[in-house]
């Protein structure tokens, strides 16, 4: 994947004078990043236009952490477009009911897969493995401006506790 998705939604959300700071970045990637006082899990998602959907893996240990909110970045081609603004809880309850799956095929490397994809104007996040959870994520799909007032009304976090 060659975009940064959520390193330029975060920097959309700094220019519109939303508080951003960056916590952590792994391998060169941003990770976590506290918005509007919400920590957030962030990553960006690939999308697969021949599969139609999204799909990213989670290291087992994010589990252990504690946050408001898991922001998705998505676009495609060159476009930031997909923002999806998920409570912490049950993203992460979701994932808990699935399998990690090794994902290198030359070393080993457990991760949590999943996908989201859009069929008939609704969008599902689906987990591989386990009891297979598919999480409703059609009302937690914004455009980067609306994810970002989002963001910053709270919504995210009074239900994410």
């Amino acid at each position: 994947m060659r975009e940064h998705w959520a390193e330029e939604f975060v920097s959309y959300t700094e220019k519109r004078d939303t508080p951003c700071n960056r916590i952590r970045h792994v391998n060169g990637w941003l990770e976590t990043v506290d918005i509007a006082n919400s920590r957030c899990f962030i990553k960006s998602v690939s999308f697969d236009e021949r599969r139609r959907h999204y799909f990213l893996g989670v290291d087992p240990g994010k589990l252990s952490e504690r946050g408001d909110a898991v922001v998705l970045c998505g676009g495609r081609k060159t476009q930031l477009s997909d923002i999806f603004v998920i409570p912490w809880k049950q993203f992460f309850a979701a994932i808990e009911k699935s399998e990690t799956i090794n994902t290198y095929r030359d070393r080993e490397y457990f991760q949590y897969k999943f996908y989201v994809r859009e069929r008939e104007g609704v969008w599902t996040a689906s987990f591989r493995g386990g009891d297979q959870p598919i999480l409703d994520v059609t009302d937690k799909r914004f455009e980067p401006k609306n994810a970002a007032a989002y963001l910053r009304s709270m919504e995210c976090r009074s239900s994410a506790k």
